[in-house]
């Protein structure tokens, strides 16, 4: 059995919630401070996959219900060239940026750095280093366990299971995959729990997690 890169229950959050990400948090906040109001967002998807369409779909209803220029800028799921594109947004006017980074790890001190020039929202996968005002999307370490409740109850009697993820270095992969092994592997509820290594197998009991 395989679990890919998430249901359509994770999927349906992560886009009712970028109209909050892109009007309340980079847009109402600014007002409340009595700072001047942002005219300009930028929105950096992490890939080309269909996934994001529904997802600028809201933030461009949201745009042209606040009055706010929307710049899409999609990326090809390269941490470089998604890096490239985040420094390129310096000094273009933005008032906020919403970002979802491809690597966390390695992209964390230039987001902070963005971070303290403009209102900075992560989404669908999260980057707690970066400062950002925010992070919109699924709990994805809840996703995982949600996702491994699911296997329990298709095979009751036990499986060996590989859980299959896209870029490895991405949060919200990592967290699912955390979820889905503590799941099937009946461990307490643990969302801080450092991720496992990659490329071994877990468990020996009714279940066997590869990863």
């Amino acid at each position: 059995m395989k679990i890919g890169r998430g249901n359509t229950l994770i999927r349906t959050v992560v886009w009712l919630g970028v109209i909050a990400a892109v009007t309340v948090s980079l847009i109402a906040l600014p007002q409340l401070k009595q700072e001047p109001a942002i005219t300009r967002v930028a929105l950096i998807t992490a890939d080309n996959d269909k996934y994001w369409e529904r997802l600028i779909e809201g933030a461009e209803t949201a745009a042209d219900l606040y009055d706010v220029e929307l710049t899409v800028l999609r990326a090809d799921g390269s941490a470089d060239k998604q890096t490239d594109m985040l420094i390129d947004t310096e000094g273009k006017g933005f008032g906020a940026l919403a970002v979802s980074p491809v690597d966390p790890n390695r992209q964390a001190l230039m987001l902070r750095s963005l971070g303290r020039t403009m209102p900075l929202v992560t989404v669908d996968s999260d980057c707690i280093l970066s400062g950002r005002i925010c992070f919109v999307g699924a709990d994805n370490y809840a996703a995982g366990r949600l996702s491994g409740q699911m296997i329990k109850q298709a095979r009751p009697d036990g499986a060996r299971v590989l859980v299959v993820m896209g870029p490895l270095a991405k949060e919200n992969g990592e967290r699912r995959r955390q979820g889905i092994i503590d799941e099937l592997l009946d461990r307490s509820n643990g969302p801080g729990r450092p991720t496992e290594p990659l490329d071994e197998v877990h468990g020996e009991g009714r279940y066997v997690v590869a990863v």
